[in-house]
């Protein structure tokens, strides 16, 4: 792809620092946890398979208080004759958490403090009682990286997407599906366990506004204040790339392409190396 567009996108993508946005971690348990009778959560047991279930979403309530909630389920899972598996994921968009909103970036010294906020929120929240250094440790099953790449004159993310949608991606990602969605501001490739997309960010917060099920991103809600900002600056536009690699397997096959096999705790995974050497070798696979 030779257009000016594509060849702008691909030199912020190297020049600027990719983020980690939306994680999902999980911890195990020997026993089910002395929190579960208390916390707010939505409880149910499967007769037929005897798994037992407990899982609560971000609530209206702090969702108008712009307060970012995780998505929890607790699963007690029968293992063997006698045993059980317990384990509680946890699914959040991290910069959602710290600043509400996922324009502004983490780096690897909010690592402490993004930790202390979790466990806070979890605690305040859900009265679901989890350590920093529990969180630290935690699994990590799916992962989304992404940047905001900001022009300040008036470049269209349209153009952006449309070049991309003609480029020949199958030679390179065995691709299920692509989707040319709402206008033609969002193109998605899907594979079995990667998801790339590139969209116009302001575009979709509007489809937000309109209605949530409309929109890309979830929580949108949060980030309408920027919305209102952005569209007092004409000449701004924003694509977004994202970058979402689900279960565990594809994140260490991912990992272990550029040299890094360390274990998939939260602590691992945070740091801006792990992130950018990822998002870089997708944007690359891509675009190039």
């Amino acid at each position: 792809l030779k257009t000016q567009y594509l060849k702008n996108v691909v030199k912020c993508l190297k020049d600027v620092m990719e983020m980690i946005d939306t994680i999902k971690i999980a911890i195990s348990y020997s026993g089910r946890p002395h929190w579960v009778e208390k916390a707010r959560l939505q409880q149910s047991i499967d007769t037929t398979t005897g798994v037992f279930k407990a899982v609560a979403n971000p609530s209206s309530a702090y969702k108008k208080m712009g307060v970012c909630q995780p998505r929890l389920t607790y699963t007690e899972r029968p293992f063997g004759l006698h045993d059980k598996r317990h384990e509680l994921a946890i699914e959040l968009s991290l910069p959602k958490l710290m600043f509400g909103n996922n324009f502004s970036e983490l780096t690897d010294a909010n690592f402490a403090v993004v930790v202390k906020k979790l466990s806070d929120v979890l605690r305040i929240t859900y009265n679901v009682w989890l350590l920093p250094h529990m969180l630290q440790q935690a699994s990590v099953g799916k992962i989304d990286y992404s940047k905001n790449i900001i022009f300040t004159d008036q470049t269209p993310v349209s153009s952006i997407v449309n070049n991309i949608q003609r480029a020949n991606i199958s030679k390179t990602y065995d691709v299920q599906n692509t989707d040319f969605k709402n206008g033609g501001y969002v193109y998605h490739i899907h594979t079995n366990c990667l998801d790339v997309a590139i969209y116009d960010k302001v575009a979709d917060l509007k489809q937000e506004k309109v209605s949530p099920k409309r929109s890309r991103e979830k929580d949108g809600f949060i980030q309408m204040d920027l919305l209102d900002e952005l569209e007092k600056h004409k000449r701004v536009t924003v694509a977004r790339f994202e970058v979402r690699i689900n279960g565990v397997r594809k994140i260490r096959s991912e990992l272990a392409s550029i040299g890094i096999v360390n274990n998939l705790t939260f602590q691992e995974m945070f740091s801006t190396d792990t992130v950018s050497y990822t998002h870089l070798r997708a944007h690359e696979t891509v675009l190039d």
